[in-house]
């Protein structure tokens, strides 16, 4: 093994902690199943939801091999192992990340063993005891926009707002100093601006995280060799100053590149009643004697307004109920824009192009991540949706008349919007042998104006006409088109740069001669 820098005398011993919030649902998966869910959560020895170190380092790692490759290489800093022959080469992690504990309604982490009967008064970690985790429940849209067979899961989730908090020790050498500081500061400014994501479906509005405290204590070496073990516990103090930027003026913004992110904020307005989602965590209003059957999906949100935080009820809009509508629509007119016509019965294989931008999961477990990530959408203020409560009968086919004990009720939410936000990452796109051509953008740009339109309908009763809405800035949505536009005419540069010309097809041809 290559113990090149461990040779050296590691001077300093530095010890970075980091305090994450979630700005949306997380769901980290723990790799089993479970008679209770499909997908169950990562839990650490009190059974309280917990961020792996190894899933952090993954994503980390990932997100720095990406944007600071050229400057930080990605195996000096977390090491490598060679494959074949070079194994001796090996070299180990200069970064040790520890477990993310949870915290408290206190707002402090849980790192230590703790009686059950105290987690479960605590108002904001007792729900997360056992069979009281909150689910998302999802289902996979055929090519007709109808439910696929066996096709119905569920997937656990640790509701927004929740904090956690790890910590990074790393020893190095006096002249590595300037090299992690600058690593350091990219990375704790990604985190602050949320470009690291956590867990699954991320593309799907969850794992969406940020910094809200960082600090980090430098040790002198072998001086201080005996502060080490106090700080070892998450809830020891760090007499350190933040590292995050918080409250300082943004960076002015520099032209964007053909590789940048594109982000999207679109708000809509509901032309008529609505509903997404079903029940939730509990029912909009107690006070009623009788609640409606069905009601639009609420969720949990930490509050970390007052001294102890406590359970907010949000409705939302589940990212993964506008990817599916986006994700179907585009389809259709990438087939449009592309001319490929449904001549047979059954489903269409899926379009590569499409799949690119969306992502892939086969039935197989092969899959891809897309490029498209759409977040969950929060209800406007103003205009504020109203409640509206509309009851139902169900009729006998052969008679026409009301089915004996088939009343039931929804409950509806009238007028009022959603704060849609998305982001496109085009690398992939832009990629060499990728397959997109840039129509899917033009044809996602096409379904997002059928979305504003009122052409395609998002959430329950499309068929009853339920679930329209339309642009709130019709200009703003212009420009979004106009940027799709712009993206999509880069990526079509991109793939006609990458056909030979007829003078190198001839060239090459000769020399196989």
């Amino acid at each position: 093994m290559n113990t090149a820098h461990s040779e050296k005398l590691d001077n300093q011993l530095r010890i970075l902690r980091i305090t994450l919030e979630l700005t949306s649902p997380l769901a980290l998966a723990s790799g089993d199943s479970s008679g209770l869910f499909d997908s169950p959560c990562a839990v650490d020895a009190n059974g309280l939801p917990c961020l792996p170190g190894t899933s952090l380092a993954g994503a980390m790692r990932a997100w720095w091999r990406t944007h600071l490759g050229e400057r930080h290489q990605d195996q000096d800093w977390f090491g490598f192992v060679p494959m074949g022959d070079a194994v001796a080469a090996a070299q180990r992690s200069r970064l040790h990340i520890s477990m993310g504990h949870i915290h408290n309604a206190s707002n402090q982490p849980v790192d230590a063993p703790t009686p059950r009967s105290q987690l479960q008064a605590d108002p904001i970690l007792g729900p997360l005891l056992g069979a009281q985790m909150p689910v998302r429940e999802h289902v996979r849209l055929n090519d007709r926009g109808a439910a696929a067979d066996t096709a119905k899961f569920d997937r656990s989730h640790v509701p927004a707002g929740h904090r956690f908090t790890f910590q990074i020790q790393l020893r190095l050498e006096n002249d590595r100093a300037t090299d992690w500081e600058s690593a350091r500061s990219a990375l704790l400014k990604a985190l602050e601006n949320g470009d690291i994501m956590l867990g699954g479906a991320t593309r799907a509005g969850l794992g969406r995280v940020k910094a809200v405290d960082a600090r980090e204590l430098l040790l002198k070496l072998p001086a201080d060799i005996e502060k080490v073990s106090a700080h070892q516990s998450l809830t020891s103090k760090l007499k350190a100053n933040s590292l995050l930027n918080t409250g300082q003026p943004a960076p002015t913004p520099s032209a964007p590149s053909p590789s940048a992110p594109i982000d999207i904020t679109l708000e809509l307005a509901a032309l008529d009643l609505w509903r997404v989602g079903s029940s939730g965590v509990e029912p909009l209003s107690m006070a009623d004697e009788r609640q409606p059957d069905t009601q639009p999906y609420t969720e949990h949100r930490v509050d970390w307004s007052q001294r102890e935080a406590k359970l907010d009820i949000l409705k939302i809009v589940p990212g993964a109920g506008i990817k599916g509508a986006l994700a179907h629509r585009t389809t259709f007119h990438f087939n449009r824009l592309s001319a490929r016509w449904a001549t047979q019965e059954g489903e269409l294989a899926p379009l590569t192009a499409v799949t690119t931008l969306f992502g892939q999961a086969l039935d197989d477990g092969t899959g891809h991540a897309g490029c498209v990530h759409v977040a969950d959408a929060n209800l406007l203020s103003v205009p504020r949706a109203t409640r509206h409560d509309q009851p139902h009968v169900r009729l006998d086919r052969f008679t026409g008349g009301a089915w004996n004990g088939a009343l039931f009720s929804e409950s509806l939410l009238s007028s009022g919007g959603i704060t849609l936000k998305m982001r496109i990452d085009p690398q992939r796109l832009l990629a060499l042998n990728s397959p997109a051509t840039g129509e899917e953008l033009l044809a996602l740009s096409q379904a997002l104006a059928d979305l504003g339109e009122g052409r395609i309908s998002l959430g329950a009763g499309a068929a009853r006409g339920l679930g329209r809405f339309r642009f709130i800035d019709p200009k703003q949505a212009a420009k979004v088109m106009q940027q799709l536009t712009t993206q999509a005419q880069a990526i079509q540069a991109q793939r006609a740069q990458e056909q030979p010309t007829p003078a190198n097809t001839t060239a090459e041809a000769q020399s196989h001669v």
